[in-house]
């Protein structure tokens, strides 16, 4: 790939993070909200970062872990 091809590509993906950042703080304060799923008037996410966003509004997020036994303990 050029450096034109790869610097698009991520600024794509930069735009696609502010997006899921965006989503999550709203989600945080807060329980989830259909609203988390498809954020207003945003471009089309990935299928991977709909997955996530879903993911998120069903609850499935955990962590983070301060250490290995927490990790652990919480799979279990």
């Amino acid at each position: 790939m050029t450096t034109a091809a790869l610097e698009k590509r991520v600024r794509a993906l930069e735009a696609q993070m502010k997006v899921l950042k965006s989503a999550i703080r709203k989600a945080a304060p807060t329980p989830v909200r259909a609203s988390v799923v498809k954020p207003v008037k945003a471009k089309k996410l990935s299928p991977g970062l709909q997955q996530a966003l879903q993911e998120v509004a069903e609850g499935k997020l955990s962590g983070p872990f301060n250490t290995v036994e927490e990790l652990m303990e919480h799979l279990r």
